[in-house]
């Protein structure tokens, strides 16, 4: 759903009054509010009001504009009256759309003074859907040049699924296997309006982002994945606005450090419009409790499969693996679908020149390895391959002279000097 904005009259005088020529901070407004796709909408009861008094010709343009519809429950709302004071019908129904949230932002010029929309819509505290042209033209004009950028971070759906299956090549041909109640319930809190979050965890290539992705498959043309860096690029509030310019009626965050779900859950879910879904993955192994009691949060644990079930994807694949290799697999794999369908690609390709199942094993390390080598330097290779084995014996950092040692004794003097920061 697009954002949607209200203008005030005064906004509506000084773009269509053809008597005089138009300010050009509203239209540069306007052209901004054109290239995000904003919904520009009047006030219908106004719109009825203003029929009654401006000239045919000004009336004839308004009404080329959408109308937005009362919103209920004003008359009953005593907080809302008690706040608002002595004013205006016309301007209660202006406030009490952006105090509701039924319109994003309300632009107005009428700021000028303490009984203005916008001191009001101080005490109100929804100052910030209520805007002056100028401030309008900041915020959208910093969102356009935001979304630009933002075009990086966001994934379409089908961009997400492309490369799933570049990673993944079976992915295109090899049904979900195992995975039909997590499914179903998943697809369930996808739909239900009263879930706004929807965490996903499981452990490293159990299959997270391609159930997540089935599920939404029925709407991913309005489903988006934000890459992760957007979460240190943009404020949480830019990047709610630039998804909600991209129409995304779903964003998934796929990978998400489980420190920051927390933050993220209640910033960036706070932004987006009510009907949108915020789904992250994490492999985290746990759902955080003070999370999972939250209105309008639900958690989905992806485990893995059984051993029935890792056959049944194995014989799904489109591979010839004989039973004694299938069963060497399974075992291996310990059930998590990612390594299982990895091995049957690996495995098809070296059977007839693989001697062994161990030098098969052999074969998986190193296409891990040089997976890993695409990323990082032999140089950090090596290090990363020293702190591991450090690690597995309980080196802390009480220890660090004689890691330093270490390193010293085999040429890496720069490392060393870094080793307070390797063994925090």
């Amino acid at each position: 759903m697009p954002i949607r904005v209200l203008l005030d009259t005064n906004v509506y005088t000084r773009r269509e009054d053809s008597s005089k020529s138009v300010p050009s901070n509203v239209s540069d407004l306007f052209r901004v509010l054109h290239s995000l796709g904003v919904l520009i909408g009047k006030h219908i009861n106004i719109y009825n009001d203003l029929r009654n008094y401006q000239d045919n010709v000004f009336v004839s343009k308004l009404s080329c504009y959408p109308s937005f519809e009362p919103t209920p429950g004003m008359s009953g709302d005593s907080i809302f009256l008690q706040e608002v004071g002595s004013s205006t019908e016309i301007d209660n129904q202006l406030l009490y759309e952006a105090y509701t949230g039924s319109v994003d932002y309300l632009i107005t010029d009428d700021c000028s003074k303490s009984t203005s929309l916008c001191a009001k819509a101080e005490k109100l505290e929804v100052r910030e859907k209520v805007l002056t042209v100028n401030e309008a033209l900041a915020e959208f004009g910093r969102l356009l040049e935001q979304k630009s950028t933002a075009s990086d971070f966001f994934v379409s759906w089908q961009q997400a699924w492309a490369k799933l299956i570049e990673r993944q090549p079976l992915s295109a041909v090899v049904e979900l296997v195992g995975r039909a109640t997590e499914l179903t319930e998943l697809r369930a809190a996808v739909g239900n309006p009263d879930i706004r979050t929807i965490v996903v965890s499981g452990i490293n290539s159990v299959g997270k982002t391609r159930l997540v992705l089935e599920a939404t498959k029925h709407r991913q043309n309005e489903t988006y994945l934000v890459d992760f860096e957007a979460l240190y690029s943009f404020s949480s509030k830019d990047l709610s606005l630039s998804l909600t310019s991209f129409d995304a009626e779903t964003v998934i965050i796929d990978n998400l450090d489980p420190q920051l779900i927390e933050t993220v859950t209640t910033e960036l879910a706070a932004g987006l419009p009510e009907h949108a879904k915020l789904i992250i993955t994490t492999t985290e192994s746990f759902f955080l409790p003070s999370l999972d009691c939250k209105i309008g949060t639900a958690s989905q644990k992806v485990v893995p499969l059984s051993q029935e079930d890792a056959f049944s994807l194995l014989h799904a694949a489109p591979t010839r693996l004989d039973v004694n290799t299938q069963s060497w697999l399974v075992e291996d794999a310990k059930g998590i679908p990612g390594h299982l369908l990895e091995g049957a690609v690996l495995l098809e390709r070296r059977r007839k020149g693989a001697s062994s199942h161990a030098s098969l094993a052999a074969a998986l390390g190193k296409s891990a390895e040089e997976d890993i080598r695409m990323v990082l330097k032999n140089d950090d290779l090596a290090r990363l391959q020293l702190v591991s084995v450090l690690t597995r014996v309980r080196v802390s950092k009480s220890d660090s002279h004689e890691l330093q040692a270490i390193c010293k004794t085999y040429g890496d003097e720069s490392f060393g000097t870094h080793i307070d920061t390797i063994c925090n």
